[in-house]
């Protein structure tokens, strides 16, 4: 109780310090540049790759990346119109569309993610994270993905400690320090906390959640620049294409400043890369009767 304590205070203090590593989006000019609001995780890279290596200005797209370390943060300035649109998950999308919200869904794609336990943590399988602290993000794939985790040993969501930490950074950092049990984590996250002693006890993939990622836009501002907006996929498949060809060393030239992890190499095991998908409504089945069973939509 005293560590659950302490984990929650601790997200309280995060929660107040910023995590946006870009020009404030507020001062955007809203007839210049579009705004993507992203994480600096793998699901993200061809987005940065697009933008370093000029992708993005090759094909006509005017686009300012504002890099986020917590999702709950990208999650408001993208809720209060603050960006443009995000790279986010499935989960939310969901949520927010029940919500009332009007969004257009240009793509999907992977997302990565892994069960990391302490370095300490004694636990050997899934069956043993019964009553353990598992930190996460609420309301998002990482939630999801804890309950079919628990599901497939016949385990409830109750049955588990989740509290919420929204840093990547952090969350990883405390796992490593043993502060609690385990962590939901996204790569390149994950695998900079297994070189430090964490373990993996299972993936996303293992569970065959796939084509998680989905990047959202307003609708109002999709309306007005359609056009623009609908070539982020192509510019998106540009940069996977090319990042599945150049898997040397070169790639760390153009490697985007906002992961700071001190392993850039890691990235090279999660090559190749996968094409984007066209969203269809099937996607979202198993979701929609998720977040219906938790109370978030009706």
């Amino acid at each position: 109780m005293q560590k659950l304590f302490y984990i929650l205070s601790l997200s309280l203090l995060i929660g107040l310090a910023g995590s946006c590593h870009s020009t404030d989006p507020v001062e955007k000019d809203r007839s210049t540049a579009l705004t993507l609001g992203v994480l600096p995780t793998m699901e993200c890279l061809p987005f940065y790759y697009a933008d370093s290596m000029g992708i993005f200005d090759s094909l006509g797209i005017d686009i300012h990346l504002v890099t986020f370390d917590a999702a709950m943060d990208a999650d408001t300035a993208f809720k209060n119109q603050l960006i443009d649109g995000i790279v986010t998950d499935m989960v939310k999308a969901c949520v927010w569309e029940g919500e009332g919200d009007s969004l257009q869904m240009v793509m999907t794609g992977d997302l990565n993610m892994w069960l990391i336990t302490a370095p300490k943590a004694r636990l050997l399988n899934v069956e043993s994270v019964k009553e353990k602290i598992i930190g996460i993000t609420r309301n998002s794939f990482a939630d999801y993905f804890t309950d079919r985790i628990l599901s497939s040993v016949n385990l409830q969501s109750i049955d588990l400690n989740k509290p919420q930490i929204n840093n990547i950074r952090i969350r990883t950092l405390m796992v490593n320090q043993n502060q609690y049990d385990g962590a939901l984590l996204p790569e390149p996250f994950a695998n900079e906390a297994v070189a430090r002693g964490a373990k993996r006890l299972t993936g996303s993939k293992d569970l065959h959640l796939n084509n998680m990622m989905c990047v959202l836009f307003g609708d109002s501002i999709y309306q007005t620049r359609k056009t623009e907006i609908d070539k982020i996929r192509k510019a998106y498949d540009k940069a996977v294409k090319a990042l599945n060809i150049d898997t040397t060393s070169r790639v760390l030239e153009y490697f985007p400043q906002a992961y700071r992890i001190e392993i850039p190499d890691s990235l090279y095991m999660y090559l190749p890369l996968s094409p984007s998908i066209t969203p269809h409504d099937s996607m979202m089945a198993d979701v929609k009767q998720w977040a219906k069973g938790r109370g978030l939509i009706k």
